[in-house]
């Protein structure tokens, strides 16, 4: 039986991360190649658009922080009805 191009690269994830020796326990870390395979499964809109979500609040709050930063008084009347 042929493997697929994504159980490969989940089996091969998976042995990378067992491989890491948590600092804390002494043991490897233990994450099954499903729990890869899950993720990669997805379609790519899904992926792509936790990304842009992410990017969009980092955005959002980098606008926020500057506005706050140039006017802190306005900023709050903003906020606050």
């Amino acid at each position: 039986m042929e493997y697929s191009k994504i159980k490969v690269a989940c089996d091969n994830i998976s042995r990378m991360t067992y491989s890491y020796i948590n600092l804390d326990t002494k043991q490897p870390t233990v994450v099954p190649s499903k729990h890869y395979k899950d993720i990669l499964d997805q379609p790519v809109e899904v992926l792509v658009n936790d990304q842009v979500k992410k990017q969009f609040l980092s955005i959002m709050f980098k606008q926020m922080k500057a506005s706050k930063e140039e006017e802190p008084i306005l900023f709050n009347k903003t906020l606050l009805p």
